[in-house]
């Protein structure tokens, strides 16, 4: 089984604050799931949010190409 992070471990490796995760999780579709009512988020699925979130920025971003 993976190791599973708090919200605090994840805003950790995020550099945002815990209430910014559940913000993330609720309106950002950041997968995560409640164990005994406090969420818990699998490392590989955040990575892979993580990439995801930035393919989507790249694809927003204007290019300086003409």
């Amino acid at each position: 089984m993976d190791h599973l992070l708090t919200l605090v471990q994840v805003g950790d490796l995020l550099q945002v604050h815990k209430n910014t995760v559940i913000k993330l999780i609720q309106e950002s579709g950041l997968p995560a799931f409640k164990v005994g009512g406090l969420w818990r988020v699998k490392p590989a699925e955040l990575s892979a949010w993580i990439v995801k979130a930035q393919a989507a920025e790249a694809d927003q971003s204007p290019t300086d190409r003409p």
